[in-house]
């Protein structure tokens, strides 16, 4: 029962700040994937490892988002419209999670699955010191099966290395 499992689901990601996840024989257990598009649009995906049959994926559950851009106007060719985005905090730390969430809409049809890249840069000249790339929901959104005029909501987790300093 798919509303059984989102409530389980609601109720373990809010007793967490992060979730680990072992998928093993999913689609066998959850041939719909319940479980994972669950997790892919309530919590940030930070990170994914294979270990032979095994995949381990870590999560971040969602601090209140602070918005920073709602109607932007930003457009990727004419297709793809990036409509806001928000930050799950202001200030962050050494090992702190940075949770993006991304506002796309298509405006015509994608024949393409599109990567988006989350890099956090100290210094714009120098490589990020942290980054996540993925396709969009964790997986679940790829861009060819957005549908004309589709809002989608895209989180993604960024792990900060325990070396950066504190800061906005």
């Amino acid at each position: 029962d798919d509303e059984v499992q989102y409530a389980e689901l609601a109720r373990i990601a809010g007793d967490y700040q992060r979730l680990t996840v072992l998928y093993w024989g999913e689609r066998q257990s959850d041939p719909d994937m319940v479980v994972e598009r669950w997790l892919n649009g309530h919590t940030h995906k930070t990170s994914s490892q294979w270990y032979g049959d095994v995949r381990v994926e870590t999560y971040s559950v969602p601090n209140e988002p602070v918005w920073r851009l709602e109607d932007s106007g930003v457009f990727f060719g004419d297709a793809i419209e990036l409509r806001g985005y928000s930050l799950g905090s202001e200030n962050y730390g050494q090992a702190d999670v940075v949770q993006v969430t991304l506002s796309w809409v298509s405006h015509e049809k994608i024949h393409e699955d599109y990567t988006v890249f989350v890099h956090i840069y100290s210094q714009i000249q120098a490589p990020p010191v942290a980054q996540h790339d993925g396709a969009p929901g964790g997986g679940s959104s790829p861009t060819g099966r957005w549908r004309l005029g589709e809002k989608v909501l895209d989180r993604h987790g960024v792990q900060l290395p325990e070396s950066i300093a504190s800061g906005e």
